[in-house]
């Protein structure tokens, strides 16, 4: 667990090889512009637990946490930060300690899944301190799907955290 978790160099890399399941990387690209990050995402779910042909609820999911965890490290290679580097936010990622706390979805119309959608993401509120927590509003394929999302990252073990995230 002492290896260096720089390398693979990118987001991406990192994401695809160390946390998620292959066949399970929604992310194709990203582009970061102050507080919206926008993300190409092929909607991708391996063949033996696809039931619908199109973005379903559990998609949506995947493409929020990789893209959640991209802007994170985002934010912290760009010094917005305090205290934290990119191998310890990455460490703190393969341990569990970034989560989603919150998540709210609507979804408007059915997409196909063969086609590359987009999905835009607003950074709505960026918080640091003691336990760092961000908030986001999210659409994708042109509003066939929106909503917001609230994460925290636990950076020490710590007890229920409700009253933390109600703070801000």
């Amino acid at each position: 667990m002492n290896e260096p978790l720089i390398e693979p160099a990118t987001t991406f890399e990192f994401l695809e090889r160390k946390v998620y399941l292959p066949g399970y990387m929604a992310l194709t690209s990203g582009d970061y512009n102050g507080s919206r990050a926008i993300f190409g995402v092929q909607i991708k779910e391996p063949p033996v637990a696809r039931v619908v042909n199109y973005f379903t609820p559990r998609e949506l999911h995947i493409a929020v946490s990789q893209a959640s965890f991209a802007i994170a490290e985002h934010l912290i290679s760009e010094g917005r930060a305090e205290d934290m580097d990119i191998e310890s936010f990455r460490r703190l990622v393969l341990e569990g300690r970034m989560r989603i706390v919150e998540l709210n979805q609507s979804w408007r119309k059915e997409v196909e899944a063969s086609r590359l959608i987009q999905g835009v993401f607003d950074i709505r509120r960026a918080r640091n301190g003691r336990m760092p927590i961000v908030q986001l509003d999210f659409d994708f394929a042109e509003g066939a799907a929106y909503g917001n999302l609230t994460a925290v990252i636990a950076r020490h073990p710590v007890p229920q955290t409700n009253a933390d995230i109600v703070r801000i």
